[in-house]
């Protein structure tokens, strides 16, 4: 992986690209992070404007999908090698694993949206869709300094892999309390709090790992 110039022109080209990105995003990114542990009013003159610079964190979220795929492949090749015919073989299971962790992204959006069209009011999912687009913006964006680690640093794909599970951890700690406080502080319900956070987190990242295991479990048997 690190001698691999494809993938080292990828990611330096993720760097410019994260570079203007974070520099047209940074008024939102800075109001976010100042309130990590509060949820402001919906109506808020700052809110207003530093939301239009928002658009600009999406670039994060696709270049996560790419950034996690090569981690998985990295991490697959160092505990247990997949058998690669060829340079092209490598691409492709990269590709592979890039469109699997792009439909969970996707498809868990549309889930989300749908449960909480069904459940909240308009005002509790506006606020906790933009939560939900720093949030897995912020995730995303962690994976690349874990990822020049890997390639230029000659850290290990299983320390590199822990790294990243550790920052989500924190992120998704942060997010899950902006969730109870947007949607059930006032209501009390820990118990719904604690059903909603099964639904449409820990099911989810299960059902993504059980694909991700098969889909290597195949690919080592068939390669």
């Amino acid at each position: 992986m690190q001698g691999d110039s494809f993938i080292i022109i990828t990611l330096l080209l993720g760097v410019i690209l994260s570079l203007y990105m974070g520099k047209w995003s940074l008024p939102f990114t800075m109001y976010k992070l100042r309130n990590l542990t509060s949820v402001p009013l919906e109506n808020s003159f700052t809110l207003r404007e530093t939301l239009k610079k928002s658009k600009y964190l999406t670039y994060f979220i696709f270049q996560g999908t790419v950034l996690a795929a090569i981690l998985t492949f990295a991490y697959c090749m160092e505990r247990s090698p997949l058998t690669l015919y060829s340079e092209t073989d490598k691409y492709l299971v990269m590709a592979l694993f890039a469109f699997v962790f792009l439909m969970y992204v996707l498809i868990r959006t549309v889930v989300t949206r749908t449960v909480n069209a069904t459940f909240f009011d308009r005002s509790q999912r506006r606020m906790s869709y933009i939560d939900r687009h720093f949030f897995l913006a912020l995730d995303s964006f962690l994976l690349l300094p874990v990822t020049i680690a890997l390639l230029f640093l000659g850290c290990g794909a299983s320390a590199c892999v822990k790294m990243a599970i550790a920052g989500v951890i924190i992120t998704k700690a942060l997010y899950f309390h902006k969730l109870y406080c947007i949607f059930f502080r006032k209501n009390g319900g820990f118990l719904r709090f604690f059903l909603y956070l099964c639904t449409l987190e820990a099911v989810p990242i299960a059902l993504l790992i059980g694909i991700l295991a098969i889909i290597i479990n195949t690919l080592s048997t068939n390669i």
